[in-house]
C-alpha cells in the first residue's frame, strides 16, 4: 500500500509542478524543431541533389567513398551533429529540472553556459552511450525528425526479402532484442545524469547505476508506467470531449466550420502539453530518485 501511495504522490507531485518546466522545454523543442533541424534537413538534401546521390546503402558505399568523398563526409558531419544537438537538449532540460527540483531555477544564460560547459567536457564514451540511448527511443519516439537525409537510406533488397519471408521470427527476435535493450537502458538511466550532475566518470556512473537500480527497478518502473498512463490519460479525455463537443455543436448550430478550427487547435494544444509533460517525466523522475538517495 505504501508503494503505491508513493507512485500516486510522486506522480501528483510532477503534474502539480509541471507548469515550471515549459518554459525551457519550448524554448528548446522550437530551437531545435523549427530552425536547426529544418536548416539541418535543407543542408542534406542540397548535397543529396548536388551530387546526384540517389541513395544511401551498404551497396553503393564504396562508389561514394571513390566518386563522393567530400559530400559523404558531409553527411555524416551532418548526422553527427544532429546527434550532437539532441545532447545539447538532453543536458540543458536535465539541468534546468534539476535546479527547478532543488528550488534554485536558473536564468536562460545561465543555462546555456552550464550546457555549453557540459559538451566541451564531452567524451567519446559519453557521447556513445547516447548513442545507443537514441537507438534506443527512436523506435517509439523518433525524436519527430524526418530528414533527407535519413529517408534517403536503402535496406538492401535481400534483407528485406528476408524480413517478409520470415516476418514472424523476426519481430519477435526484434521483440525480445528491444526488451532486452530496455532494461538495460533502465538499469543504466542514471549514467549521464551522474556524469553530468555529479562530475563522475564514465566507469563510474555506469557502475553507479547499475548497482543503484539493483533494488530499484521494480519502483522506477513503476512511476514510469504510471506517469505515462496519466499523460496518455490526460490526451485522451480531452481529446474525447473535444470531439464529442465538436459532434454536439455540428448537430445543434450552424457555426460547424469555425467550431472546427478552434477545436482542431485545442487539439493541437493538448498534444503540445502532451509531448513537454512527456519530455520532462524522466527527468523528473531520474533527479527525483538521485535527490532522495542519502
Amino acid at each position: 500500500m505504501q508503494y503505491f501511495k508513493t507512485l500516486f504522490t510522486s506522480t501528483f507531485t510532477f503534474l502539480k509542478q509541471s507548469q515550471a518546466y515549459f518554459r525551457s522545454v519550448l524554448l528548446m523543442h522550437g530551437f531545435l524543431l523549427l530552425i536547426c533541424l529544418p536548416l539541418l534537413s535543407k543542408a542534406s538534401y542540397f548535397i543529396l541533389v548536388h551530387n546526384q546521390i540517389q541513395f544511401l546503402a551498404l551497396s553503393n558505399l564504396p562508389a561514394l567513398i571513390h566518386q563522393h568523398p567530400i559530400a559523404l563526409l558531409a553527411l555524416v558531419g551532418i548526422a553527427l551533429l544532429i546527434l550532437l544537438l539532441a545532447f545539447f537538449e538532453f543536458t540543458f532540460l536535465l539541468l534546468s529540472v534539476y535546479f527547478i527540483q532543488i528550488k534554485r531555477p536558473l536564468a536562460l544564460q545561465a543555462l546555456l553556459k552550464m550546457t555549453f560547459a557540459q559538451l566541451r567536457h564531452l567524451r567519446i564514451g559519453t557521447f556513445f552511450f547516447f548513442l545507443y540511448y537514441c537507438l534506443l527511443i527512436l523506435p517509439l519516439g523518433g525524436l519527430g525528425y524526418h530528414s533527407d537525409l535519413l529517408t534517403k537510406f536503402k535496406i538492401p533488397a535481400f534483407i528485406l526479402d528476408y524480413i517478409l519471408m520470415n516476418r514472424r521470427i523476426v519481430a519477435g527476435l526484434f521483440i525480445l532484442v528491444y526488451l532486452g535493450l530496455l532494461y538495460l537502458g533502465l538499469r543504466l538511466i542514471f549514467t549521464l545524469p551522474n556524469i553530468i550532475l555529479q562530475q563522475m566518470t564514465f566507469k563510474k556512473a555506469l557502475t553507479s547505476s547499475w548497482q543503484f537500480t539493483h533494488q530499484k527497478i521494480g519502483s522506477l518502473l513503476g512511476r514510469l508506467l504510471l506517469i505515462g498512463a496519466a499523460l496518455i490519460g490526460f490526451t485522451g479525455l480531452t481529446f474525447f470531449l473535444l470531439i464529442q463537443l465538436q459532434a454536439l455543436i455540428e448537430t445543434h448550430t450552424s457555426v460547424g466550420l469555425p467550431s472546427a478550427v478552434v477545436i482542431m487547435t485545442l487539439l493541437q494544444a493538448a498534444m503540445l502539453i502532451n509531448l513537454v509533460l512527456s519530455t520532462v517525466a524522466v527527468f523528473f523522475i531520474v533527479i527525483d530518485y538521485l535527490l532522495a538517495d542519502p
